[in-house]
């Protein structure tokens, strides 16, 4: 259950698993997809918005290399969608839904 913007986008669908042992992070693992996810963005109201900022930063990772769609969503509704922590503004605000949709998508293309 990913509970922030970041793992919303990345851990939730990457395949790549660690723990941290012998004073190095991450220094045993594995590489196994999660079999599923339950993905609610309510759970970045928990989050400061530089915590959101930084978990966008993938966000825009993607848009940059795999999406044109998600580049211009982001670059319209980036800020509001930071601010607001992914509140949608109404029941037609489409925006963050499609913006989180989007990244996780073009994340799985790349496993």
């Amino acid at each position: 259950v990913p509970t922030t913007t970041l793992s919303y986008v990345d851990a939730s669908v990457g395949a790549k698993s660690g723990v941290n042992f012998g004073g190095s992070k991450n220094r045993l693992g594995g590489y196994v997809p999660p079999c599923a996810a339950l993905l609610d963005s309510c759970f970045f109201e928990t989050q400061e918005c530089r915590d959101v900022s930084n978990g966008m930063a993938e966000m825009a990772k993607m848009a940059i290399m795999k999406s044109e769609e998600l580049f211009e969503l982001l670059e319209e509704h980036g800020p509001r969608l930071s601010a607001e922590k992914f509140s949608p503004r109404g029941a037609t605000d489409r925006a963050p839904g499609r913006v989180l949709q989007l990244s996780i998508e073009t994340m799985l293309e790349e496993l």
